[in-house]
């Protein structure tokens, strides 16, 4: 009988332990330098050096992150005049699912996109079609939204796996940060409050690139409003958005 107990109890903690490791990432929890992930209302000091803040789950498990800081300067998709501005990628273009309203778009609340929808392709395929305009010297100038992403880590002093992996959010991705603007912004703004430096105080109401080309139109590009949550496309040279940048992580 004491042995079945003994049996028992191991079967249960074995099953506790196998709970907690299935656990899903939440959104508004926070990634730590050190590779945990945690709850933003546990951060009481600056000392915990934020990643990102978890911005919804994939359908493999892992977790979208978005980093804690946007682009200081509203910049472009690519400039006037340059390769990735009047070129049409068909292979990472996204179409909006369903009928679009009045102005050509939808809801980031509620779209569902066709396409591509791995963000982190697109610069890859930018690259492909012009190694001028994405070279190192070249980059920051002619496409200044993927260049920030790109260089995220590096602009933000991280180190090991978080240095590299980051990239501009595809319009699908764009839309789940909008989607769960609420719990991030709580997360920022904590972050925020312990220091400045470490995180933006919340998304805002900016407009934000997405790496999404057009489906029908070479020069343009998706974007999302935070104001009112308006995904649609603009020209790629529009200077009035600012950029995110993302990546995925496992547990």
């Amino acid at each position: 009988m004491k042995m079945m107990k003994k049996v028992a109890c191991v079967v249960a903690a074995l099953c506790c332990v196998g709970f907690l490791s299935a656990q899903k990432f939440v959104a508004g929890d926070v990634v730590l330098s050190d590779g945990s992930v945690v709850s933003w209302r546990s951060l009481k000091n600056k000392e915990q050096f934020p990643i990102g803040v978890v911005a919804g789950v994939n359908a493999d498990g892992s977790a979208l992150i978005v980093g804690t800081r946007r682009s200081s300067d509203s910049i472009a998709w690519a400039i006037e005049g340059s390769t990735g501005h009047g070129t049409k990628f068909s292979a990472v273009a996204c179409d909006l699912k369903g009928k679009r309203n009045s102005s050509g778009g939808g809801s980031a609340e509620h779209a569902e996109f066709s396409g591509a929808t791995d963000g982190s392709k697109t610069w890859q395929e930018i690259c492909a079609r012009d190694t001028s305009g994405t070279s190192v010297q070249n980059a920051a100038h002619t496409y200044p939204a993927f260049s920030f992403a790109q260089n995220y880590g590096a602009q933000f002093s991280l180190s090991g796996e978080y240095l590299t992996g980051w990239h501009l959010p595809n319009v699908s991705e764009l839309c789940l940060i909008y989607k769960n603007r609420h719990a991030i912004n709580d997360a920022l703004r904590n972050l925020h409050r312990l220091d400045a430096a470490l995180a933006m105080d919340g998304l805002g109401t900016n407009w934000y690139w997405s790496s999404s080309q057009s489906p029908s139109r070479a020069e343009h590009a998706w974007f999302v409003h935070f104001v009112n949550g308006y995904a649609g496309e603009c020209p790629k040279d529009f200077t009035n958005l600012h950029a995110l940048a993302v990546r995925t992580i496992s547990r």
